[in-house]
């Protein structure tokens, strides 16, 4: 029997498993945060700010694993503060980083859940589940990742991938950032990965100077220096099956970096309306292996808050945009916009609902885009929808 591919797996994740990534702050909306910032190209003063807002505090869990994640915590600390020492000060939050995804690839196991998956045993359901269970793919993964990084010190975000697969078809993939020395560093938990900067000619790059997601997105492929765990079984199965485990630098459609980023959807159907307006085309936008939620999202439970937009391409020409939500959180005003034009709904209580934006000047040739604003600045406010209707 043929295992399924993490990136595979992790779409059964992404569908029904969303409440791990943000569900627990889905009503517990009373924190404040300041909005999630990228500061790539930012001054000391932003660099400072988002190490304060993305690190966190690590809250005491009462629950059978914390004895292992405080074990884990402390491993790493001294194993990154011995190589620190017989390195450079600097390269301290590199080893922790790095460590610390030595330990995820060890006891959040990728080929442990395919092969709870082939004995159809029990998945696990919650981080701790997974660290006791030894196994988890990208999403489970990552979840662990947060909360050590946590503890360890790390400033981390999340960056999801989405891409149509040639193999797969609709895919996602979910890692981390860290953040150390002015600028974001990207790591790939699933396979022990990732990119180091190019060198000045003749020189070798310090160790712990490695590339963001973008930069390495960015880079053309001869010139991409990927550093990998060779042994690892899942980035092995993925070479032996003749497949690229990392295609979603080059495929990826969709980014969020820190929930900050834009959806794109494509219409999943065309058919004609059979309403007395003979041939009125409708075009349905329905997430398929993809985010299904915009607006001021939480990029983990008690993280910083993110923007996340949904752009709706070649939606044809618009007079109505129908938005079916299945829930949302917090209070605020739902946007839709096209060219310079922009109409807007309040959204004020979780569930179901309908809401449909009659657009007082017809939509031709531009993108539709879709977003979200808190009623209180600074509040997460976001809307989980199940599809988008443009006729």
């Amino acid at each position: 029997m043929k295992l399924p591919s993490p990136h595979r797996v992790f779409r059964r994740f992404w569908k029904y498993g969303w409440l791990l990534v943000i569900g627990p702050v889905l009503y517990s909306l009373t924190a404040r945060h300041e909005p999630g910032k990228d500061p790539d190209n930012s001054n000391a003063n932003a660099v400072e700010r988002v190490e304060t807002q993305y690190r966190g505090k690590a809250e005491p869990e009462a629950d059978p694993s914390r004895e292992i994640q405080r074990s884990a915590v402390e491993t790493i600390k001294q194993q990154a503060r011995y190589l620190a020492s017989i390195s450079s000060p600097e390269t301290e939050p590199f080893f922790q980083a790095l460590a610390l995804v030595n330990w995820i690839q060890t006891n959040v196991n990728t080929a442990q859940y395919g092969y709870l998956i082939l004995e159809k045993a029990e998945l696990p359901q919650t981080r701790q589940d997974c660290v006791l269970q030894r196994a988890g793919i990208c999403g489970n993964q990552t979840e662990v990742f947060l909360a050590l990084a946590k503890e360890v010190g790390l400033t981390v975000r999340t960056v999801q991938v989405f891409w149509d697969s040639p193999s797969c078809g609709p895919s996602s993939h979910i890692s981390v950032e860290v953040f150390y020395g002015g600028k974001w560093r990207f790591f790939d938990l699933s396979f022990g990965t990732y990119f180091q900067a190019l060198a000045k000619s003749g020189e070798a790059p310090p160790v712990h100077e490695i590339l963001s997601f973008r930069e390495a997105r960015n880079l053309p492929e001869p010139q991409l220096r990927k550093l990998t765990n060779q042994i690892s079984p899942a980035y092995l199965s993925y070479l032996n099956r003749g497949d690229d485990p990392f295609e979603y630098l080059a495929m990826g459609h969709s980014v969020l970096s820190g929930k900050n980023g834009t959806i794109h959807l494509t219409a999943a159907k065309s058919d004609t309306d059979k309403s007395p307006a003979a041939g009125k085309k409708r075009r349905v936008f329905a997430p398929d292996g993809i985010a299904d939620f915009f607006g001021h999202v939480p990029d983990y439970p008690g993280g910083p808050i993110g923007t996340t937009t949904v752009s709706l391409a070649d939606p044809g020409t618009a007079a109505t945009v129908t938005i079916r939500v299945r829930n949302s959180a917090g209070t605020g005003a739902v946007h839709v916009s096209w060219g310079n034009e922009r109409v807007e709904k309040l959204l004020c209580a979780p569930g179901p609902t309908v809401l449909v934006f009659d657009l007082p000047v017809s939509c031709y040739e531009d993108d539709i885009l879709i977003s979200a604003t808190p009623t209180t600045f600074g509040d997460p406010f976001y809307v989980i929808f199940e599809s988008v209707i443009v006729e």
